[in-house]
């Protein structure tokens, strides 16, 4: 089931479909099934996707915690590189 749900997850973000993959992850994670590191990843790329940066940030960092050399070590810097440029007062919201 996982890597079935990695396919559609990963689909839905290829056709520019973020806001359809998290409520499919909430479904997913409600039912109690084990989340892989890889759809931790994508689902915090649905959030980075939508601009919730904490929130990708966050699904990046249980990524981490699985697999600490995978892909989402660099989302999460990333992400939190944009985090710390963010300034309210600024134009860049």
């Amino acid at each position: 089931m996982p890597e079935t749900l990695e396919l559609e997850v990963n689909t839905l973000l290829q056709q520019e479909q973020p806001q359809k993959v998290i409520p499919l992850m909430e479904t997913y994670a409600k039912a109690g099934r084990m989340i892989s590191d890889t759809l931790y990843y994508l689902w915090g790329n649905a959030y980075r996707k939508l601009g919730d940066f904490p929130k990708a940030m966050e699904m990046y960092s249980n990524a981490v915690r699985l697999n600490p050399s995978g892909p989402a070590k660099h989302a999460l810097s990333a992400a939190g590189k944009v985090m710390a440029f963010h300034d309210e007062n600024m134009f860049n919201q």
